[in-house]
């Protein structure tokens, strides 16, 4: 269910891109329209289609961003109507309705016998029957008139910049309604002092149906910015207590608990920053000395590479490394790219908590500053990823490396100048380093015409002396070509 939603999804991006002009690589196209047919015909994908969707997936997202895919597909559902001329959407088309019966009913009110200048002019408890009905209604219909314009032009603020989300559709009935209701409250019982030197008496009588009319505008945005100022406070003020605990615990005035509930000595108190920098997560981890040698799996030598030796990493904590990055939840696991969907099953898989898991789903295409008030507000400073939730999860991001190294291998220019990979039978040495390579971002056009052949010849001993050459790897760090030499010498023969 969830891989035909995803092709899906990516069809409806792949046609929101067209209509936008926004180019898109002819494989990838040709990849889509076979995915799309497998489902189509009830046959199931293999691991490395399912690797290859994730990635056009996470390819196509971004070309369209801003654009949410779930706006675009909210959208493209609702083109075909009758009514697409009253909005792209049945919210939009809903509210102008709204807005339209209101207007109306002002209209046919404003004309009847019983609405004139003197129950105009007068306090609903001072008037009585029909009047007092006509009159109500009035100013209800004006306050309607105001909220119903102020929310369906919120609605088409988001709608065309593709980041409307229908989740929150409730959310508008709920800001029509207050706001009505304000405006109503504002025009009934707010005494409103006769201007002086007005003479016209038209001016005179419209003063409390536009201050409902008004009154229900402003308060659907007020409770607009409101809600945002609210998040952005509530952000700061937790930076704010960080800070504060932060600095009391560098004092040693405040003694914090371990995952035990036990407290700690002072001596043994670390400081943990609630939003850890690219400083603080590319720091080695000198307390820990994985033991590379008993390597048995392709992935193990690049998790303990990215995990074990980062501080970060280690302890489990949240990343935000920059502006245009994600949630990071291991390496290579950014939620910015993954769908809610998508991080609740593989959270699942790893053995996280459901309740946290449904928290950090909501990380879904965050991305800079989003990701940090994410933290922020919804108070995951303290999280910590146990070592197996974060390993289990690295699996998934190991899965879809396989999958590219076997896509890149399997191209018919590749196979054309070096030969085809048999990878199931690859030496289990050979694919780890690979996976390491194309992971680091080292296995390029330009490596391939040194190593590639040694692959398709699963040739461990020609591999590694081109591996372990530095001549052909000025450009890969020291600790990295360091451990991968001692990786290749060292470690006995893995299984396939």
């Amino acid at each position: 269910m969830l891989i035909n939603k995803r092709i899906d999804e990516l069809n409806t991006i792949l046609r929101y891109a067209s209509m936008q002009g926004i180019a898109v690589k002819p494989e990838t196209n040709a990849f889509l329209a076979a995915v799309t047919c497998k489902q189509q015909n009830g046959e199931g994908l293999s691991e490395q289609d399912i690797a290859l969707l994730e990635q056009t997936h996470k390819q196509l997202t971004g070309l369209i961003a801003p654009a949410k895919p779930d706006c675009i597909q909210l959208i493209q559902a609702h083109e075909n109507s009758r009514l697409r001329f009253l909005g792209a959407i049945p919210l939009v088309r809903r509210l102008l309705l709204v807005l339209l019966v209101c207007l109306l009913s002002v209209g046919v009110l404003a004309m009847s016998p019983y609405v004139t200048s003197a129950t105009l002019n007068q306090t609903l408890s001072s008037l009585y029957g029909w009047p007092r009905i006509a009159n109500f209604m009035l100013y209800l219909c004006a306050a309607g008139c105001g909220a119903a314009a102020i929310s369906r032009a919120i609605a088409g603020h988001y709608l065309k910049s593709m980041r409307f989300l229908g989740e929150f559709t409730s959310c508008y009935w709920v800001k029509l309604s207050i706001g009505t209701s304000c405006g109503f409250l504002l025009s009934s019982y707010l005494p409103i002092e006769r201007l002086h030197g007005i003479k016209s008496q038209i001016i005179l009588d419209i003063d409390k149906p536009l201050l409902a009319c008004l009154g229900g505008a402003a308060t659907v945005l007020l409770i607009h910015f409101m809600v945002k100022g609210l998040k952005r406070l509530s952000g700061a003020l937790q930076v704010i207590r960080n800070r504060v605990v932060k600095r009391i615990q560098a004092l040693g005035l405040l003694r914090s608990k371990d995952n035990s509930g036990q407290t700690r000595s002072h001596e043994q108190t670390q400081i943990e920053p609630a939003m850890p920098d690219m400083e603080e997560i590319d720091a080695p981890a000198p307390s820990v000395q994985p033991e590379i040698y008993t390597t048995t799996s392709p992935s193990e030598f690049t998790w303990w590479q990215e995990h074990t030796r980062k501080a970060c990493c280690q302890k489990g904590v949240l990343c935000a490394p920059g502006d245009n990055a994600g949630l990071i939840l291991v390496r290579g696991y950014d939620c910015k790219d993954r769908s809610a969907e998508q991080i609740i099953y593989d959270l699942s898989r790893a053995g996280l908590d459901f309740a946290t898991t449904c928290v950090l789903a909501k990380a879904a295409g965050l991305a800079g500053e989003d990701v940090k008030r994410f933290i922020l507000v919804e108070q995951l400073s303290q999280l910590r990823l146990s070592m197996q939730v974060q390993q289990n999860l690295f699996e998934v991001v190991w899965r879809s490396v396989e999958g590219d190294v076997q896509s890149i291998c399997a191209k018919s220019d590749c196979v054309a100048a070096y030969g085809k990979v048999n990878w199931p039978a690859l030496d289990s040495k050979i694919k780890a380093m690979v996976g390491d390579l194309h992971f680091c971002g080292h296995y390029t056009p330009l490596s391939r015409k040194v190593i590639q052949e040694y692959i398709v010849n699963n040739d461990l001993s020609g591999f590694t002396q081109a591996l372990c050459n530095a001549d052909y790897w000025p450009y890969v760090p020291a600790a990295r070509f360091e451990a991968r030499r001692q990786f290749l010498q060292s470690i006995p023969a893995a299984v396939h």
